[in-house]
């Protein structure tokens, strides 16, 4: 994330060394897409010919595809995360996130919308996963995944929900005015992530999704998830 330094630092009695991330706000990537982060859609009910799919495939872009879809009433349901690290590290920071940024991603694209903020704010209008109450489920478990994933959880490696001991992260902003460290408020720092951060598309020659496939007999949809800072 843009140019790092050290410094020691003390807390109590305990000498701990911190890793200072200075980072360039435009070019900065929070959640870095892989083969191994897509999320798998069923279109259910799908009744399309082979060159239907090859002609929705050739579209331009991923909205204009996944609309197509849902223009045939053909609805892009979750089904899996391949990758049952990545799986089970989302699920130990809540039960409810794989099915939660599957909503999210399908938001992002049937909307237009990129601000993790915003998309929060259509999920919560829309409350697809079907919350009773007016607890703010949304905003809360987004900002759990985006805090811990800046403090440590990648999707390739057992996630244990462990901070790391003796290195983190302090984010500053540009002319190096430290403005959070996580030993302080975890609060303030969900909030500088939440208002700070959007969905991009990645490559997806590279990362091998956004196209209908057919397996199994059945028709299915990839996307894949990668944030970033403005």
């Amino acid at each position: 994330m843009g140019l790092n330094e050290t410094a020691d630092l003390l807390d109590k009695n305990n000498k701990l060394e911190f890793f200072i991330t200075s980072q360039s706000v435009a070019d900065s990537v929070l959640f870095r897409t892989s083969l191994i982060t897509a999320f798998v859609y069923k279109l259910k009910n799908a009744r399309l010919s082979i060159d239907e799919v090859s002609t929705i495939n050739n579209l331009s872009n991923f909205r204009k595809r996944i609309l197509r879809i849902e223009n045939r009433d053909i609805a892009l349901t979750f089904e899996r995360i391949d990758n049952k690290v990545f799986y089970n590290n989302l699920v130990l920071i809540d039960s409810c996130l794989p099915q939660l940024l599957s909503c999210m991603l399908l938001a992002n694209y049937t909307n237009g919308t990129t601000k993790i903020s915003d998309l929060c704010y259509i999920l919560t209008e829309q409350n697809p996963l079907k919350f009773h109450d007016s607890h703010r489920f949304y905003t809360h478990k987004i900002k759990r995944f985006l805090i811990e994933t800046a403090l440590g959880m990648s999707p390739d490696k057992v996630w244990n929900g462990k901070y790391e001991e003796t290195m983190t992260n302090i984010l500053i902003k540009e002319g190096d005015k430290i403005v959070w460290h996580p030993m302080l408020n975890l609060g303030i720092f969900g909030d500088y992530l939440f208002n700070n951060t959007y969905l991009e598309i990645p490559s997806s020659i590279k990362h091998k999704f956004g196209v209908i496939e057919l397996e199994n007999n059945q028709y299915l949809f990839k996307l894949n998830l990668q944030i970033r800072f403005f």
